[in-house]
């Protein structure tokens, strides 16, 4: 300010002149204008040499004397450390064929120290050299006001500007709607900036505001779908993503952010995040504690102030001469200077610059002739008078910039504290010259701006003040916080804290006028939302209770965008508004929901002790017994998250108790009994047309009392005994029954089918849990749970292996669309297990597996030895390894330390029992009786489920091949053995189960040749045995058991000299383990019978880095299965490592057709499969694969066993629905 100390005549200059263009606060942490200056791009983007310059480019000299001061840049000078070692991370991540792993770079140091200044420099000198991708965004300190997400969205949204200039959405929206798949509709719900690139409308907040299960999970799922967004591009260039001010960036950000480096296996990405000093309890404290705790390679930069020779090479190149900047002189001329403004702000860039716009301003510095001059006594004068003053210029930085607006004319000053008033540093002005005309009524007249003109003209003159950037596009930016932050200390004096004068109160009212009229989770309701938080001391209390409700409503919204930390902030902030007892007394059905939704959130956010003192709080208060119901879920969810089961479980029989649902406590197992029964006779008295359409459950009571009960089902699973989960099975079908169809209906009848399954009742069972197929939706969370409980428990007794494959896949992607991942591990394992129970091909198994793989560890699902147990088999079975046999290791002892590690786990029983069957399932393949013993002695369970035919079937085999050495009583014994194992399965059989069938001819096959071994026996009475035992495998398209028979044919023959007719089924079982993708058999069978099979072409065993060694720790795959588009049935897609890619006809996609592809053979057979030798006729294939596609039931029928093979039913539109998949191939 000139002596006179009008400012409006110097603004009228327009700065033109040195002498009226005022000096500007800051270190140049946020460049305006950035296209005026003038530099050359390097020529080839190679990294420049470490022996840097001091200064940077020509940005130095007249440059500085013209725009530095006016435009508040600090002169970037020296940090050639810092550059280099920024220099280094990115060249490591730079390189095409590079697998580096995400690098984080933090900058620290205090505020107005250069760290902007720095990244500025180094976006422009190196992170934008070759082929990288700069994306930026800023930390808000006061993020609440701003939108969800805010400071990752920045980020986002600013690296869809940069894929815009690389290639465009014609270029990149293929590829990212490749690697989102159906997470798509989340993500832009979530980060709406990504709506460039992304084609999907946002999932229904209806369904967002509900609170279940797996709501914990949906913050996870929006990570992922970040991380697939993120690896798209990855692809193809580096990811520089610089984060300013990340200490204050929003806490979901910070989270999502934390989780990219540490656990989404991110490669050729760089974080730098520029901070100041946090103490050890701060967020970003904890994550940079926990990223060091990892091998994530970090850069640690402190930043620290100038020191003193640095200050004086500064000054001399900022105030004097360029040309005579690497003179002596110059340095001499500006060292008093230099040392009287470093002793004052210790070396800080932005403290040194704000002094030098007061002298500016005060003509003690002053442009002459082409340099600045002044007098070193005039300097030492005023520096000495504002310390014996105590004058807040030289106290702190923020005082220097606070006494640069005190001395700004009024209106300039106004424009400035009414800006900073909405407590962001970056802002917009679209639709907020109202909101800040409104603030300045309440001040002097003299400050009135009348028209929006007059807005944006004195908005103009504080940005060649160098307070404020225009940053495009309406947009607009304070030069640094620290001018935000002193702009709204001066607005807040004693004079503007009540409500007559409070620009906060004149605010919020004018931004709730535009909110209303706007969409309502637009910006504006948030900037309301905040101005009335700020003075809601000012507030009546009729305002307190509106503002109560407001702040729930914005945290709705933060809830539907899954910002699930910020809702937190704002429900916490309600809290505060009213005390304890007065908002539970004038405000309960508020201040429940408010509990509620807090409790919930600290539940999405990990914060159990908090959840579950916040539930206590509403047990203390809450006046009914619904509302207790309500918090009981979540204290169960607390509970089981902590392994609490048995706590959990007698909360909710207390409830029930206090429902009038007692459970006894015992003698269970015949009241059970007696209970099931009775329920038998009832539900036996209603017809299908009643259990399929029963009316809709509508007391309040029977809905509380099921949803309960459904909870004790679910903690039942997790305690032993469980016959709590029969008893709450027995009330839940009660009620049903009684009251009709609510969201547990279809549960309870997949319970009770399962049950009546166990105690073999099968075709009730089968009936009855055939309700649950049809009602149950995968969409639901109990309604996929039931129908998965379906397909595993009940629907193989009645069907064969291979249709239950596309309903599971069709459940597996409800789920997965609807977030469900407690119940998606279930629909895994059960596909894994039909798919290798049906014989289908192997390699397309291992694809799917790798696939399921991604969710089984994203979400952390339990039991993951149920994946890796399998993809060791799928490995040994395909020729991967030296010994099919050993499962893991290269060895029996390394494998029994893999033993020795399950039985440390938690589920010790039920893993190696699963371990043992896969091991007795590959060892009946390869006849080694040894191993097959030692299986069957270490199983102390019998597997249940699809598996149950095949253990009768295994151990029956291993039985009849110990008939020739077994004499004696010993041996009647054994007949006697064999006949009740084998006699198993015929029962099943002969009840309808038309999975054993093949399995029982092989039995027939080998009982007859083992039984009379060392007799002569017709050939044509073995041919029969045998072709009956192919035939039934092959009708089923179970490609394992049609080869294991023609093995065990051919091995009979070759044992007898029948070396032809040996040859001739050893070729067909040679063929049909190629088919099945069994290299390890194929490799055996040539090994043994090389001398009759005369194979040109021998396979080998691949080296032991196989698909899943090699994606080991990587986490690759598809994480979901896709939808296919439009109406039909939704497939396994293949995607090579980058999330979920778009359907297409068949399992697999048409470029893996031929290699992982079900073919037509592996459907059902064709007649193709018999044209090799007439004994193998079986009339017309097509037609037999049609009886085995019958459909179940009509919409209001039952199957009642039509899936029994003997019995030919035809269903044309079924079939040609399976047969779009691979699934079969008819005529």
């Amino acid at each position: 300010m000139s002596e006179n100390g009008d400012e409006d005549q110097f603004i009228d200059d327009e700065g033109n002149n040195a002498e009226n263009g005022d000096a500007a606060e800051g270190d140049g942490e946020d460049q305006a204008e950035k296209g005026e200056v003038d530099v050359n791009d390097p020529d080839d983007g190679e990294p420049k040499e470490s022996n840097r310059s001091p200064y940077s480019n020509d940005r130095f000299g007249k440059y500085a004397k013209d725009r530095m001061l006016e435009m508040n840049l600090f002169p970037f000078y020296g940090r050639t450390k810092e550059l280099d070692q920024l220099e280094a991370a990115v060249a490591r991540i730079s390189p095409e064929d590079t697998e580096h792993q995400c690098e984080a770079i933090w900058i620290c140091g205090d505020a107005g120290v250069g760290k902007s200044t720095l990244i500025e420099e180094a976006t422009y000198e190196i992170f934008e050299a070759k082929s990288n991708l700069v994306c930026q965004g800023t930390g808000e300190e006061n993020h609440v006001a701003a939108l969800p997400l805010q400071t990752l969205s920045d980020c986002l949204g600013d690296l869809c500007e940069r894929l815009e200039q690389h290639g465009g959405k014609e270029l990149w929206q293929p590829r990212i709607d490749e690697a989102l798949g159906g997470e798509a509709s989340l993500l832009i719900g979530a980060v709406p900036a990504l709506r460039k690139f992304i084609d999907a409308e946002p999932i229904d907040t209806r369904r967002l505001i509900m609170f279940d299960i797996n709501s914990r999970r949906r913050f996870d799922r929006l990570t992922f779908a970040i991380r697939d967004f993120l690896k798209a591009i990855l692809a193809h260039h580096p990811i520089v993503m610089i984060i300013d001010n990340i200490h204050w960036a929003d806490l979901d950000s910070l989270e999502i952010i934390y989780r990219l480096v540490t656990s989404c296996n991110l490669e050729r990405f760089l974080l730098v995040g520029c901070h100041e000093p946090v103490d050890d309890a701060h967020p970003l404290a904890t994550h940079k504690a926990a990223i060091s705790g990892t091998d994530i390679q970090e850069t640690h930069i402190n930043l620290q102030p100038f020191d003193l020779d640095s200050t004086k090479e500064v000054l001399s190149g900022l105030l004097l001469d360029a040309v005579t900047i690497d003179e002596e002189k110059p340095v001499q001329r500006t060292e008093d200077l230099a040392k009287t403004l470093h002793k004052c702000t210790r070396g800080n860039a932005l403290w040194m610059m704000a002094i030098l716009r007061i002298l500016n301003d005060e003509s003690i510095l002053v442009y002459d002739k082409g340099e600045f001059k002044w007098s070193k006594q005039a300097v030492k004068k005023h520096m000495k008078q504002w310390k014996e003053d105590g004058n807040k210029v030289v106290k702190s930085i923020s005082g220097a910039i606070e006494n640069r607006i005190e001395n700004c004319s009024k209106k300039i000053r106004f424009v400035l504290e009414a800006i900073a008033l909405l407590r962001l540093t970056t802002f917009s002005l679209e639709k907020l010259d109202k909101v800040l005309l409104a603030a300045w009524t309440r001040q002097d007249k003299e400050c009135y701006v009348q028209t929006e003109d007059d807005l944006k003209d004195f908005l103009s003159k504080a940005c060649k003040l160098g307070f404020v950037e225009d940053r495009g596009e309406g947009y607009f930016r304070f030069s640094h916080d620290c001018v935000r932050s002193s702009a709204y200390s001066t607005a807040m004096t004693e004079e503007t804290k009540t409500p007559e004068t409070s620009m906060h109160l004149a605010m919020a009212k004018e931004l709730n006028l535009i909110s209303a009229k706007e969409k309502p989770d637009s910006r504006f309701k948030f900037l309301a939302i905040d101005q009335l938080n700020c003075c809601s001391s000012l507030l009546p209390q009729g305002a307190i209770v509106k503002l109560y409700k407001l702040n729930q409503e914005v945290a709705e919204i933060c809830i539907t965008r899954t910002s699930f930390r910020t809702a937190a902030e704002f429900l916490e902030i309600t809290m505060g508004l009213i005390d304890n007892e007065t908002k539970w007394k004038h405000l309960y059905d508020v201040t429940l929901r408010n509990f509620l939704y807090l409790a919930r959130m600290k539940v999405c956010c990990n914060d159990l002790e908090a959840s579950k003192k916040l539930c206590k709080d509403i047990f203390k208060y809450a006046t009914s017994l619904k509302d207790k119901i309500y918090a009981s879920h979540l204290m169960f969810s607390v509970l089981m998250e902590e392994g609490k089961y048995n706590d959990a479980l007698n909360r909710a029989l207390a409830l029930l108790g206090r429902m009038g649902e007692n459970f006894p406590s015992e003698n269970l197992r015949p009241i059970v009994d007696g209970e099931v029964g009775k329920l038998r006779q009832m539900v036996a008295q209603r017809d299908n047309r009643q259990l399929l359409n029963p009316p809709k459950m509508t007391d309040g009571k029977a809905l509380d009392i099921n949803f309960l009960l459904a909870l004790v089902v679910e903690i039942s699973d997790k305690c032993e005994p469980n016959y709590y989960k029969l008893f709450a099975m027995i009330r839940m079908m009660h009620l049903s029954l009684r009251f009709g169809h609510s969201r547990q209906y279809p549960l309870a009848f997949a319970l009770f089918g399962s049950h009546l399954v166990t105690i073999g009742a099968i075709k009730e069972g089968h009936r009855y849990g055939q309700v649950a197929e049809k009602l149950g939706r995968g969409t639901d969370l109990y309604g996929g749970k039931a129908a998965m409980m379906f397909q595993w428990n009940i629907c193989h007794w009645r069907r064969h292996y291979r249709r239950s494959l596309e309903p599971i896949l069709n459940i597996y992607n409800d789920q997965v669309d609807n977030g469900d991942f407690e119940n998606a591990d279930f629909s895994i394992v059960t596909y894994i297990q039909y798919h290798l129970a049906s014989g289908f091909e192997l390699e397309g198994l291992r694809a799917n597996v790798m696939f399921f793989e991604r969710p089984f560890y994203d979400y952390d699902m339990p039991d993951k030895w149920r994946i890796t147990i399998v993809q060791e088999l799928i490995t040994n079975l395909m020729g991967e390894t030296e010994s099919p046999l050993v499962f893991f290791g290269d060895d029996v002892s390394e494998e029994d330390e893999f033993i020795a590690e399950l039985e440390s786990g938690g589920d010790a029983k039920a893993a190696l029992d699963y371990f043992y069957f896969m091991q007795l399932f590959i060892a009946s393949l390869f006849n080694d009786a040894d191993m097959v013993q030692l299986c069957l002695s270490k199983i102390q369970r019998p597997p249940d489920g699809i598996w149950s035919s095949y253990y009768y079937f295994f151990e029956s085999l291993f039985l009849i091949s110990k008939l020739p050495t077994t004499k004696g009583r010993g041996r009647n014994d054994l007949k006697a053995k064999i006949e009740e194992k084998k006699g198993k399965l015929i029962d099943w059989y002969n009840a309808g189960a038309p999975n054993p069938s093949a399995m029982i001819s092989l039995l027939d096959a080998e009982y007859l040749v083992n039984k009379e071994a060392g007799r002569q026996i017709a050939i044509i009475k073995v041919q029969e045995v045998y072709d009956e035992a192919i035939h039934a495998a092959a009708k089923e398209g179970m490609l394992h058991l049609e080869a294991l028979a023609s093995e065990k044919a051919g091995m009979y023959f070759d044992s007898i000299g029948k070396i032809d007719e040996g040859a001739r089924y050893l070729r067909r079982a040679h063929k049909k383990y190629i088919e099945w993708k069994g290299v390890a058999k194929v490799i055996d069978i040539e090994e043994r019978f090389a001398d009759i099979l005369h194979i040109r072409h021998r396979y080998q065993v691949v080296p032991r880095e196989n698909y899943f060694e090699h994606q080991k720790g990587k986490k690759k795959g598809v994480k979901k299965i896709a939808k296919l588009a439009g109406k039909g049935t939704k497939k396994i897609v293949k995607g090579a490592g980058k999330g979920t890619k778009k359907a297409v006809k068949g399992l697999f996609s048409k470029k893996d057709k031929g290699r992982h592809e079900v073919s037509a053979d592996q459907g059902g057979g064709e007649e193709e499969q018999y044209a090799e030798d007439d004994a193998y006729d079986g009339g017309s294939q097509g037609q037999q694969n049609q009886d085995i596609y019958e459909d179940d039931v009509g919409e209001e029928e039952y199957d009642e066993g039509e899936d029994q093979p003997k019995e030919k039913k035809k269903s044309k539109k079924l079939f040609g629905k399976l047969k779009k998949i691979g699934l079969g191939k008819g005529k």
